[in-house]
């Protein structure tokens, strides 16, 4: 199957759909307290609890300047996605020592709310006009509807219903061009429709759905791409993305609306025109950007967090397999390089050439965002409707789900993605006949399906969802096989003429530095590899002929995982190449070794692209077509 004519099919469908959609998104997901991660991702959350979110003193960090509410300049502080990340941990881990931080911290802050009901932190004369304030407002009303939606907390939605309305009574009274300078409107405003739409859910009150169409212009909202900062921050990626789930949010609550093209055009600029890179990351110095520069304002984390919020928006009005490429790509790459290892650390940009620099405050947009993306990341693995069951993402796990009036519990047995074989227990509460939905990769092409240890007969083609449909009974098993092979993929624009190596949805990246400390290499190979970045980038070249891996013996970024080697030439000559010597001789290069590439969420990797002899020898990403 061609990948990009299937990638072409989904966006054209998105375009041109014009069938009026239900009150409910299509399908629903799997609720946090329903279901448990083991495997890199399960790790990954439980990381996050333990050693960034438990370790918070969000009495002395957050919350003081609310209380105080007299700051002059705003910017964000993160309140609104830490309130919201403890509430989705505290229901999905089941902690005692979750569940108290979450009840304290939303304790604290509907405390500091003001008696008129705004719930920021700036003085009367700044709010809702100094850039960050409706950002931080919005974050935290959406934070306090989320504790209604998970423990049904009545005085957090009346919190939240109170900070909301008074932003709707002072609306009419913003000052002339409020909404112009550098930040633009956009931003200005971010996360304000979505707050709005989850208390119309929640409250069932429409002035909320008004409000989000009538001056967020959710219905018609389509501009054109913005690219780079000549703008402004018009083009801010993650308050883009934001607006768009929330015009599909919007499109699913709103009886008769039809799909808009602004979600879908979106994702076509992602997907098909360069605006996406290699790790799933997407923009520039926080704007959007299609050039493929990699350094180091590359991949804001709160815009690969809105990314994924996004592919789930699309998902649950009828899953599509390209969206869920998108989002395992996203999580494995770029989500979790955005963190240390051990979970306590957080960045707000990853680059994908060159160093990478963790954030010295638990404060802030990015760490934010970054929270509350692994409190939803359970969310995206099942959809569901009265028919199906979609799988969507891979790895070890138990979930419980309603498919029409029947309970059905999954349970996936795997390693994945350092093993390429997925086993699927199934477990109706009685027989009955659904369809288990299995996302087979774009990269996949030699995917296939056992039940019961029996081969079905048709074989799964990459880039779509394959149905297993049958009468289920207790203890009926599916195996999934998704063999993986270690593939070159071009470079685009800036990268043309290069490639990097991926396996799977993992990229891999080279790390200079662990080869500069290696006392196995000789001194002057050491010393080339603790060059200057850019240098050491324009001498290295690589054969990706020679690339292997190894699979589940490399523990350096998570237990069990991957790393690739490949020969690198350190004298600017391709491995093999013959060069002329002292004498003017034709010889064999001798600067070529083997080294070793370990998965892009590697710390200390700076390297993903390299010079090859021959370009022609990678292939086409197949997911970001150009």
């Amino acid at each position: 199957m061609n990948v990009s004519c299937a990638i072409g099919a989904v966006l054209a469908w998105a375009l041109a759909s014009s069938a009026a959609l239900a009150a409910d998104d299509v399908c629903h997901v799997v609720r946090p307290g329903r279901i448990r991660l083991g495997g890199e991702m399960g790790r990954r959350i439980a990381a996050t609890i333990t050693n960034n979110f438990l370790k918070i003193d969000f009495a002395r960090d957050f919350l003081p300047s609310f209380r105080r509410k007299n700051e002059s300049a705003s910017g964000v502080v993160g309140l609104g996605g830490l309130i919201e990340s403890a509430v989705m941990f505290a229901v999905y881990s089941k902690r005692s020592d979750v569940l108290e931080a979450k009840r304290a911290l939303v304790g604290e802050t509907m405390s500091a709310q003001a008696p008129d009901g705004y719930i920021g932190r700036l003085a009367p004369a700044k709010r809702l006009v100094a850039a960050g304030d409706i950002p931080e407002c919005a974050a935290i009303i959406s934070g306090l509807v989320c504790d209604y939606e998970m423990f049904r907390a009545t005085n957090s939605l009346a919190a939240a219903r109170r900070a909301a309305d008074w932003i709707l009574s002072r609306w009419a009274y913003m000052p002339p061009g409020w909404d112009q300078g550098p930040f633009g409107e956009l931003l200005f405003c971010d996360g304000l429709a979505d707050a709005m739409l989850r208390l119309a859910a929640a409250t069932g009150d429409a002035r909320y759905l008004r409000f989000v169409e009538r001056e967020r212009h959710l219905r018609e909202w389509h501009p054109p791409i913005v690219c780079g900062r000549s703008h402004g921050l018009d083009g801010h990626a993650a308050a883009w993305l934001g607006q768009c789930s929330a015009q599909l949010a919007f499109f699913a609550a709103a009886p008769g609306a039809d799909l808009a093209e602004g979600p879908a055009a979106v994702a076509k600029f992602v997907i098909e025109d360069g605006g996406a890179a290699i790790t799933g990351s997407v923009g520039f110095w926080d704007c959007w950007s299609r050039d493929q520069d990699g350094g180091a304002a590359c991949g804001e984390t709160c815009a690969t967090a809105a990314l994924l919020r996004l592919c789930d928006r699309f998902m649950r009005l009828g899953p599509k397999s390209v969206f869920g490429d998108v989002a395992e790509r996203v999580v494995f790459n770029a989500l979790f390089a955005a963190q240390s290892p051990d979970g306590a650390r957080l960045r707000a940009y990853v680059p994908f050439e060159g160093p990478r620099a963790y954030l010295s405050s638990p404060l802030g947009c990015c760490p934010a965002v970054f929270r509350r993306a692994m409190g939803e990341l359970p969310g995206w693995f099942y959809y569901a409707d009265d028919r199906s069951i979609y799988v969507n993402l891979y790895s070890q796990s138990e979930a419980e789900m309603e498919v029409g009036e029947r309970t059905v519990r999954l349970r996936q047995e795997t390693t994945y993605p350092s093993g390429d074989l997925v086993r699927i227990v199934v477990e109706p509460d009685r027989p009955d006949a659904f369809a288990l939905r299995l996302r087979i990769p774009h990269w996949c092409e030699d995917a296939s399906v056992s039940v019961n240890d029996v081969p079905v007969r048709s074989l799964p083609s990459p880039g779509g969802f394959f149905s297993v449909h049958r009468t289920w009974r207790r203890g009926d098993t599916v195996e999934l096989s998704l063999p993986m092979e270690v593939r070159a993929v071009a470079g685009r624009r800036r990268q043309s003429g290069r490639f990097a190596l991926m396996r799977g949805p993992l990229v891999y990246a080279f790390a200079p530095a662990r080869a500069a400390a290696d006392p196995a290499l000789p001194k002057r190979t050491r010393e080339v590899f603790a060059a200057d970045h850019f240098l050491l980038s324009s001498i290295l070249s690589a054969d990706p002929s020679t690339a292997d891996v190894c699979d589940g013996t490399d523990d350096s970024v998570r237990p069990g995982g991957t790393s690739c080697s490949m020969l690198l030439a350190t004298d600017g000559f391709a491995p093999g190449v013959r060069v002329p010597n002292a004498a003017g001789e034709l010889v064999d290069s001798s600067s070529a070794l083997r080294v070793r590439l370990r998965e892009f969420a590697d710390p200390e990797a700076t390297m993903t692209y390299f010079r090859s002899p021959d370009p022609s020898e990678a292939e086409h990403d197949g997911l970001f077509a150009r």
